[in-house]
């Protein structure tokens, strides 16, 4: 075990292969030079214990903490940012209390995410990181995209539990399917660029909107549910090719008694589309945002 304590900062020069505990109850920050690399190894936890900030700490080769294991947030209320290149490699990620800020972009695939209750875990603090493979997602807490964009590239899948995930900002970008419960919530708009699949359980409840770049595809498959649950809608986010919101499943309008819009293409092939105590309308393409 090695326990990182104590009120300074400290710098990490070259790679450091952590294969047991690594426990950071400092306040002090741990700084990592550029083109080092912190490996949490397969069968080693980081267990991040304070409040302090994981950065790079010189230019300009990228430093990074690469995960394999487990990176535990714990013993706090308070947020942990992460702005060196955080790259989850078939590790495990835990928030246990608090909240645990990804504010970097790096390169991930696959991952096993646990959030408890009360507790967030911010994928992109307005960055741009890169995801693959499998997301699957746990617990009682948030899991949070409210600014920068998720890259799903090649290819993502999120699998996440009923109410965790929460998007409410910022983008996604990419091919990515849904095969969990996904939200829109929230005030703002939300934009899609690229291929999106829904599986599962989308779920809009908010007053933002879900806005596609242009070319871009919704499917909402033979298992998905889409439901709209706010007066909120989807729209072209730009021009000039038009994006397409294709039904295969079920599109479920319910609780406002307001208008859902979907302002371009929409096929339904040849599921239903049921509404309750709500009305829906189809519109002329909304103007393009700026």
């Amino acid at each position: 075990m090695l326990t990182l304590s104590g009120v300074n900062d400290v710098s990490l020069d070259g790679t450091l292969y952590n294969s047991d505990l690594f426990r950071h109850t400092s306040s002090g920050r741990l700084g990592v030079t550029a083109g080092s690399r912190f490996k949490n190894l397969s069968s080693a936890t980081y267990r991040m214990e304070s409040d302090a900030t994981l950065f790079q700490n010189s230019c300009c080769a990228a430093a990074a903490l690469e995960n394999w294991g487990t990176f535990l947030k714990t013993g706090t209320t308070g947020s942990v940012s992460v702005t060196l290149l955080f790259n989850n490699l078939e590790g495990t990620i835990q928030v246990e209390s608090g909240a645990l800020v990804l504010a970097n972009n790096g390169t991930s695939s696959n991952a096993t995410v646990n959030v408890a209750a009360g507790a967030m875990l911010d994928l992109t603090g307005n960055s741009s990181p890169t995801w693959a493979g499998r997301f699957s997602g746990t617990g009682g807490g948030r899991i949070q995209l409210s600014s920068g964009t998720l890259n799903a590239n090649p290819a993502l899948t999120l699998d996440c539990a009923a109410d965790l995930f929460q998007w409410t900002g910022g983008r996604i970008a990419g091919t990515l399917t849904n095969a969990g419960v996904m939200t829109i919530s929230g005030t703002s708009d939300v934009i899609c660029q690229g291929a999106f699949y829904n599986a599962a359980t989308m779920r809009q409840t908010g007053a933002g909107a879900f806005g596609l770049i242009a070319g871009s595809t919704f499917a909402n498959l033979a298992t998905g549910t889409y439901e709209f649950a706010a007066d909120s809608g989807l729209f072209i986010a730009s021009c000039c090719t038009a994006p397409a919101f294709n039904n295969f499943g079920l599109v479920r309008r319910y609780t406002s008694s307001g208008v859902a819009a979907i302002t371009f293409l929409s096929t339904t092939t040849p599921a239903p589309c049921r509404r309750k105590a709500a009305r829906w309308r189809f519109l002329p393409s909304r103007k393009p945002a700026a």
